[in-house]
This record gives structure tokens, C-alpha cells and sequence, in this order.
């Protein structure tokens, strides 16, 4: 129900890059995503079913549920 969500991401795709910046794990994802304000956006490069895809996603506060990376 989040901001990925309703951009388009779905289970399972797999983030490659941030606005062009490779990401390799998930504390590299959050890293990435916390270089930016709430409010921009950011353009994912994800790998879904083995096929490439760019989203662009609104950056919002992190809900709570999240792990801390």
C-alpha cells in the first residue's frame, strides 16, 4: 500500500539501480533512497521476471513497519 506500490513495483521485482546508482543489497537500497528528501522522486531501475523495467517512485516517510536496514 506504500509509495512502491502504488508506483507500480510489485512482490518480487528486484531493485538494480537508484537515479543510475547500482544497489546490491538492501541496506545499499536504503542508503540510497535516505540520500534523497521526502517529497522527490527517484528513478528504479527493476529487474521483474527477468525483464527490465524503469519506475519513477514519490519518496515518503517510512512507515514504522520497516526494518531499520
Amino acid at each position: 500500500d506504500g509509495p512502491a506500490a502504488r508506483a507500480g513495483l510489485q512482490s518480487g521485482d528486484v531493485v538494480v539501480t537508484i537515479d543510475g546508482v547500482e544497489v546490491r543489497t538492501f541496506g545499499g537500497l536504503l542508503a540510497e533512497v535516505e540520500r534523497h528528501a521526502v517529497g522527490e522522486s527517484v528513478e528504479l531501475e527493476v529487474e521483474r521476471d527477468g525483464a527490465p523495467l524503469e519506475v519513477t517512485v514519490p519518496l515518503e516517510e517510512r512507515p514504522a513497519t520497516l526494518p531499520a536496514g
